[in-house]
């Protein structure tokens, strides 16, 4: 029987020793342990940032210049 060792990171906001594949923080799970201290450190969560980004296709940009 194989045992997997998951090596464990330290939160750069709160200093505590976590396993990065449990974080709740999306985007950054192998700097903060949660989602809370992602927004503590940053002031936002990368979710939060990039749901205000919307993509267009280059075709529709001229539709929406006007």
């Amino acid at each position: 029987m194989d045992v997997v060792v998951e090596s464990l990171h330290t939160c750069s906001h709160c200093q505590a020793r976590y396993a990065w594949r449990k974080s709740t923080s999306d985007a950054l799970k192998m700097t903060f342990c949660t989602s809370l201290c992602e927004r503590s450190a940053l002031g936002f969560t990368i979710e939060t940032l990039l749901a205000g980004i919307r993509v267009l296709k280059p075709e529709w940009r001229m539709l929406l210049q006007a």
